[in-house]
């Protein structure tokens, strides 16, 4: 029920309940009252009337986070630079 925006461009549709289980920060963030003026309209801040947040993230690394929360595979982690990416990323959003 909310789409999650790479920096890169990707839309990843989530639900809100599992990133707030996941993570204090989503937990604050939905926990706030949500301004939707033009709620159904395609908007630079919705789409298909759904909440777009943008996320300073590359999709690479959304996708591995999302795979933890997911029952989905595990994508390929090519790099350590992307594990490093990932951890600092969970640590941002509180991900314990």
């Amino acid at each position: 029920d909310v789409i999650l925006r790479s920096c890169d461009g990707k839309d990843s549709l989530v639900h809100r309940s599992i990133l707030a289980a996941s993570s204090p920060f989503f937990e604050d963030m939905f926990s706030l009252p949500n301004p939707q003026a033009n709620v159904g309209e395609d908007s630079e801040d919705m789409q298909n009337g759904l909440p777009i947040i943008r996320m300073t993230e590359h999709s690479n690394v959304l996708d591995v986070l999302l795979s933890v929360l997911y029952p989905s595979p595990l994508p390929a982690i090519g790099s350590y630079a992307l594990v490093l990416q990932v951890l600092a990323s969970a640590q941002k959003y509180q991900m314990e």
